[in-house]
């Protein structure tokens, strides 16, 4: 397993600064990760340098376009029924024609898991580090690290779990099968909401002065209770994922925007968590100038027409969260096109909608369908135009009736949104019908369900050679 390096030197000069500066870190300061012993004193021996360490994880992840802060929600779009392109850069997602030779992901990936690890392995040998400091920072490495490989497992299938910077292990990294992953993902994830605080911390790791001044960027307990209800929805643990999803539901920290106009502006109240935008050129992140067609749009993703026929009439998720131009329609969630507009929107990871999803899922499997249907009709009272539009669903739904509202009501609310369309045809045992129909056979093939391993990575690692994913 290889990762990106860093210079000493440079390494070493930025720190200097953090230290000479002693700011807060309330923008995240990209330092990257610790990669020599003197490095690591220097860092892990100041409460102010290790929080940096950590958070210029986020940052980076923010920087710009990559795994976390776009491709996941553009280019798993592509490859779903989601979204169109006129551009030949993403154009293999489109026509899943990727190959060993492409890279987004993998590489991208796995540097996160090894600075979320060096993170975590400069604060458990510090000794100089408050023991309140110590738990949030190896919570949120944690939570990092899972996060990360969630990704990764459902991209690539079996991966190696990678929990060390040691390159003695990392250089011959196995992979291992998929279920394997869950159990890692649960346990770190299990481990690391024991260590956070229940409330979102600052750029000191203390408490926010008041509630109007909380940023929710950084894990709190919440945070990664989202993603163990995601999780256990994966696994097919449907008792767990209930559970998970109905605490975070009457969590009366969060709640549903009866505006969909303000769902995606930062810390709003449907907030789980979000990143913050560390480019300075891209104060608003990425997505409202990516998706947002209002000029030369060559490049730019459309709405494909299974997404946009889905929203029946009466649908205030299309009219507010779509628009039109030029004949053509685009995602328009995020309402900031111009790149250095001030700072309004953060990038959503987790919100409400989705657990109320989660939820309705896990009830329909438990046959409780009632339940279910209850949680979709939240939402639909959300989504209604007027009182006359989008009726709700009946309790009377078979189960496989509940099931597929719910894939439904999921296309429509959680699109361009990380991935969810493409999980989720492949997961539910969709993604064959739906993708054959949409794209013909011969652009669609079994196989292109999981993405080539990048064949630097089966040449370098030797327990790793000839293992290839179907198809490639």
């Amino acid at each position: 397993m290889k990762f990106i390096k860093y210079s000493f030197k440079t390494k070493l000069l930025i720190i200097l600064l953090i230290i000479i500066g002693c700011v807060s870190c309330k923008k995240f300061v990209d330092i990257g990760p610790p990669k020599t012993e003197v490095v690591s004193e220097l860092v892990y021996g100041d409460e102010v340098t290790a929080i940096n360490a950590l958070v210029s994880i986020y940052g980076d992840m923010m920087s710009n376009n990559n795994f976390i802060s776009d491709y996941c929600s553009s280019y798993l779009g592509y490859t779903a029924d989601e979204l169109g392109t006129y551009s030949t850069t993403p154009a293999a997602y489109s026509n899943n024609a990727l190959t060993p030779g492409n890279d987004d992901f993998w590489s991208k990936g796995y540097n996160f898991i090894y600075e979320a690890n060096a993170v975590k392995e400069g604060v458990q040998k510090s000794t100089k580090l408050t023991d309140s400091t110590k738990r949030q920072l190896i919570g949120e490495s944690l939570f990092i690290r899972a996060f990360c490989h969630f990704y990764m497992v459902n991209l690539f299938g079996d991966i190696p779990y990678v929990d060390t910077t040691d390159y003695r292990v990392t250089n011959v990294a196995f992979r291992e099968p998929v279920s394997q992953v869950y159990d890692k993902i649960l346990k770190d994830l299990l481990n690391a909401r024991g260590l956070v605080k229940d409330y979102y911390v600052n750029g000191n790791n203390g408490a926010y002065p008041s509630p109007s001044a909380v940023e929710r960027v950084r894990p709190n307990k919440a945070v990664v209770s989202a993603l163990i209800a995601r999780t256990y929805l994966y696994m097919g643990n449907w008792a767990m994922a209930e559970q998970e999803a109905a605490a975070l539901i009457g969590n009366p920290s969060y709640s549903l925007l009866s505006s969909l106009d303000q769902v995606f502006l930062k810390n709003s109240k449907e907030t789980i968590w979000q990143l913050m935008p560390s480019n300075p050129s891209y104060l608003n992140g990425y997505s409202g100038y990516n998706y947002i067609l209002n000029g030369a749009f060559g490049s730019r993703p459309y709405l494909a027409d299974p997404l946009w026929n889905a929203c029946y009439p009466g649908d205030k998720r299309k009219t507010n969260w779509m628009g039109t131009y030029s004949g053509l329609h685009f995602a328009y969630k995020y309402k900031v096109s111009q790149a250095n507009m001030p700072s309004t929107e953060y990038y959503m990871v987790f919100r409400l909608a989705e657990q109320y999803l989660i939820r309705a899922e896990a009830r329909a499997h438990l046959n409780n369908i009632s339940g279910a249907v209850s949680d979709l009709n939240v939402l639909q009272a959300r989504a209604r135009a007027t009182s006359t539009d989008l009726p709700d669903y009946s309790a009377s739904l078979s189960q496989a009736q509940c099931l597929v509202a719910i894939a439904h009501e999921r296309q429509v609310e959680l699109f361009t949104e990380w991935g969810h369309r493409w999980l989720d045809l492949k997961r539910t045992g969709a993604v064959d019908a739906v993708l054959k129909a949409f794209k013909g056979t011969t652009k669609w093939q079994t196989t292109d369900q999981l993405f080539p391993l990048p064949q630097t990575q089966i040449t370098l690692d030797p327990n790793m050679s000839n293992q290839q994913n179907p198809g490639y």
